[in-house]
């Protein structure tokens, strides 16, 4: 089984078909990279310019299959949020208002 990857991000760039892939692959932005993932060797096969490297799935810090469902998942939407009403608390009685002070004179009141 293989998964096809749209991004892939590793430890230490990449140097693949005499270029600097830098750590973070994109299929999307190099035209003519494939990055396909194999579960059960636990490898990335990475292949640009006619050239093609494996990398270990350790080395890999995250990766996006181009199709969730090729991981078996299927997302749902997730329920709207509730509206909780906002409750506006009254000024308690005898405060009106707040001393203002500045720098120079300091409080007034």
């Amino acid at each position: 089984m293989e998964i096809q990857i749209k991004r892939l991000t590793v430890h230490a760039p990449i140097f693949l078909g005499g270029s600097n892939c830098s750590e973070k692959l994109d299929v999307e932005k190099r035209a003519g990279m494939t990055i396909v993932f194999r579960p059960d060797e636990r490898i990335y096969i990475v292949t640009y310019k006619g050239c093609a490297i494996m990398i270990h799935d350790a080395a890999a810090v995250y990766s996006e299959p181009m199709n969730i469902k090729d991981l078996g998942l299927e997302l749902k939407e997730a329920p709207p949020a509730k509206v909780v009403p906002v409750k506006h608390h009254a000024m308690k009685k005898g405060i009106e208002s707040a001393q203002v002070g500045d720098p120079t004179r300091g409080n007034i009141g």
